[in-house]
């Protein structure tokens, strides 16, 4: 990919970025694009309003990669990909520690 450094400077959860991703592994980049039909994007606007949302129901700060995945849920959840009964746990990272 070009400029692929420079790319993954700008994302605004670099961590959750891999530039040799594990395509061949089972469980891993590979069959989870595939079970979601490629769908894996989250913009910055979307976790920063995810980040904002978390913050002010549970009044603690968050890590960038929560905030995607707070903003992943509630993506699935908009588009009916998972139920609004389902039951799920995040590992939410940050609590306090973001200053």
């Amino acid at each position: 990919m070009k400029d692929a450094k420079k790319l993954i400077e700008e994302t605004y959860a670099s961590v959750l970025t891999n530039r040799n991703s594990p395509y061949g592994i089972k469980g891993g980049l590979y069959d989870a694009l595939v079970d979601t039909d490629g769908v894996m994007a989250i913009t910055r606007k979307e976790a920063l309003e995810a980040k904002a949302l978390f913050e002010s129901l549970e009044g603690i700060d968050i890590l960038p990669p929560s905030a995607v995945a707070i903003a992943s849920l509630l993506k699935a959840v908009k588009t009916g990909n998972v139920g609004t009964e389902d039951i799920f746990l995040l590992n939410i990272a940050g609590g306090g520690t973001c200053g």
